[in-house]
């Protein structure tokens, strides 16, 4: 529901996953409710036949039932919440206004604003018994249950939103208060710009306005294999989630700055998505650089990269789609031993920028294979 249910996936893809949900829920429990009626309506000795015989003909109905209620829910739920840019039990309220009106809407006007009204209260009292509940089981923990020296987390770095002053993330954008559309400071980490991670200021930067320096190696540092280690869904559903926050048809009043925010949002997501700029990023920030050793220093591994070149020239369609599963597999190898010497205490960075170098070699082979097909 919409009262705090964070762990959703984010719209559009809530559609889906909530119409698969209603179906299977409808699917099972009206294959149980219906097998039990068939067998109890059936004769002695047919009564299984019966049973199965039920199922299948009214499960599916009723799944399907289940799915487009689920589905039309969450299609009305997520508009709402776009139009309104709130997070709160009004949206699934209203959703539920919309889904009973437009299921009743065959049976005429009246219908339809009897459906809406129903299905409106029905959902405001499932709100209003979950805000309940939660309220119920999240009460603080009294002071004298605490230690008395526990260590405080520490907290990200806010700045004031220049449109109704509220203290927001330093990437944030639009404020999440009056989402009011503003600038992202330059000089964030690529991380930070997706998510994964909050920016850390730099030392002479403590306790002033953060508008420029932060440390964008210590802040790789807390991540796992200092930031190399992404899962790629997590990354794709972040980096959705943050374009249609940003999306100029969403921001008609800076469509401009709408477009320039969803092009950094779109080139952070370009260089963290592929297991090769990513490794050349995060090397970057420790000041090694791979385009100054654009060659290998393993004789063997050049001739092998040299060879898998000079037979990709008279390959057959087959044989370079074969070259390609062997490659992506030895990339993939390269990939595995960069985020292993990432993650080592201290991080490996020779080693790492070596491989990097290694894995550009074998993408750049992958890059040739395509161009033959």
């Amino acid at each position: 529901m919409s009262h705090g249910d964070h762990t959703r996936d984010p719209c559009p893809w809530v559609i889906l996953n909530d119409f698969g949900g209603a179906f299977s829920m409808g699917a099972i429990g009206g294959g149980i409710w219906h097998g039990i009626k068939g067998a109890r309506n059936s004769p002695k000795g047919e009564r299984l036949a019966g049973s199965l015989s039920a199922i299948k003909a009214r499960a599916p109905v009723l799944g399907g039932n289940f799915g487009i209620w689920g589905g039309l829910f969450a299609s009305y739920d997520c508009a709402v919440k776009g139009y309104r840019q709130k997070e709160d039990p009004w949206n699934a309220i209203i959703a539920g206004f919309c889904v009973g009106g437009t299921l009743a809407f065959r049976g005429g006007p009246k219908a339809a604003l009897g459906g809406a009204i129903g299905c409106g209260i029905l959902l405001g009292v499932f709100e209003g018994v979950g805000v309940l509940m939660s309220r119920a089981f999240a009460q603080p923990v009294p002071a004298m249950q605490l230690p008395e020296q526990a260590a405080q987390p520490a907290l990200a770095p806010t700045r004031p939103c220049p449109s109704c002053g509220a203290a927001i993330p330093i990437p944030a954008s639009p404020c999440p208060s009056c989402a009011a559309l503003i600038p992202i400071p330059r000089g964030l980490s690529l991380h930070s710009l997706l998510g994964l991670s909050d920016p850390i200021l730099s030392p002479e930067d403590m306790g002033h306005h953060p508008i420029g320096d932060y440390d964008i190696a210590a802040e790789l540092a807390s991540l796992p294999a200092h930031g190399y280690d992404l899962d790629p869904r997590s990354l794709r559903l972040e980096m959705l989630r943050r374009q249609a926050s940003l999306h100029p048809d969403r921001n008609r009043d800076d469509e401009d700055m709408a477009a320039a925010l969803s092009g950094r949002i779109n080139k952070a997501y370009e260089v963290l998505a592929n297991p090769q700029t990513r490794a050349e990023y995060i090397l970057e920030q420790f000041g090694l650089d791979t385009k100054e050793t654009d060659h290998l220093t393993d004789h063997d591994l050049l001739m092998e990269i040299l060879d898998a070149r000079e037979t990709l020239e008279d390959a057959t369609p087959e044989e370079v789609e074969e070259l390609r599963v062997d490659n992506q597999a030895k990339a993939d190898d390269v990939a595995r031993q960069i985020k292993e010497a990432l993650s080592k205490d201290p991080p490996q960075l020779h080693e790492a920028k070596q491989l990097a170098v290694e894995l550009k070699y074998w993408v750049g082979l992958e890059h040739a294979a395509r161009e033959r097909l």
